[in-house]
């Protein structure tokens, strides 16, 4: 415990070097430009972020227990997305394991190895978008990079929707996968009932919860601190979620600003310029945090009442 702790000090330890290299006057001040509207207008975006995430639970756990209740399961996936917005690691996901273990037949192993598939698939998505937007920048001529990008995108979708396929040879190649803690269940589970429909809605609300963050950072993001083309924006939204997953540090400070600090630098940004996104990042985190918040007090409130039957 104690050495993974100290490995993630060194995301803490770059953040510090940064911020005492940049010039924070000009990070407050980009700050300081973000309006109301700009504010309800990203909380929107993770509104439609939420929906999208919320219902793709219901999916992933109803193809397991085939009767899952509807809304103390998007409730249950609402409490745990801000929970895990606030823990590192994101670890508070894991709560709607114990809840979807708690009102089905469905293992603590097994649920939470749902949640770790409901989760890698946020980065595989994430992974695409950045390695879409960076081939497109780096390797294809300018005339045709939003064919070649639009290109990129489709045969992502169409790899990840054909999961089934990969997970299916890997336990044929290495049947010792089965003997891991839940894999057992989960992996020939996810092999028989994750039909062609399923794995398209599934992997279609992942690129749309993920499009949706991109929309919540433009709604942030002034023009007169950055400007990046819709190509651009989305490449950086997933390369800063791909690092955010990277456990290195606590909630992707340092790596985050390190990764931003190149990238924004491709395009003639200053450090400080990039130091700024990074905590419009934070900003968006922390708005998330509380606006998922707000559902999950009124839907404890509602249940309470009895306005939707007992959870």
């Amino acid at each position: 415990m104690s050495k993974l702790v100290s490995i993630r000090l060194i995301g803490i330890i770059f953040l510090v070097v940064i911020l005492l290299s940049v010039d924070l006057k000009e990070v407050w001040l980009s700050l300081y430009q973000v309006g109301s509207s700009s504010l309800l207008a990203a909380v929107c975006c993770f509104y439609i972020l939420l929906s999208m995430r919320c219902i793709r639970w219901v999916l992933l756990s109803n193809s397991f227990t085939g009767d899952t209740k509807l809304l103390p399961t998007l409730l249950s996936c609402n409490r745990s997305i801000w929970l895990g917005l606030i823990t590192p690691g994101r670890v508070g996901e894991l709560t709607r394991a114990a809840d979807l273990a708690s009102r089905s037949d469905v293992r603590i192993s097994t649920a939470s190895g749902l949640v770790l598939f409901d989760l890698v698939l946020d980065l595989l998505v994430f992974c695409v978008l950045a390695g879409a937007g960076l081939a497109a920048i780096f390797v294809v001529t300018q005339n045709i990079i939003s064919d070649a990008y639009i290109l990129f995108l489709l045969t992502g979708f169409v790899t990840l929707a054909s999961i089934r396929w990969p997970l299916q040879a890997a336990l044929e190649i290495a049947p010792w996968l089965l003997r891991i803690p839940g894999c057992d269940d989960l992996l020939p589970n996810l092999v028989r009932r994750f039909r062609s429909w399923l794995s398209a809605g599934v992997v279609g609300l992942t690129f749309g919860a993920a499009l949706a963050y991109a929309f919540m950072m433009a709604s942030l993001l002034p023009p007169s601190t950055i400007e990046l083309d819709p190509i651009a924006l989305i490449t950086m939204v997933g390369l800063v979620g791909v690092v955010g997953a990277i456990p290195l540090t606590y909630f992707g400070f340092g790596t985050r600003e390190l990764t931003l600090i190149w990238y924004l630098g491709l395009f003639g940004y200053a450090a400080e310029t990039a130091v700024a996104v990074s905590f419009f990042f934070v900003l968006a985190q922390l708005l998330s945090a509380v606006a998922s918040l707000l559902v999950d007090l009124v839907g404890r409130f509602l249940m309470s009442e009895g306005y939707f039957g007992a959870s």
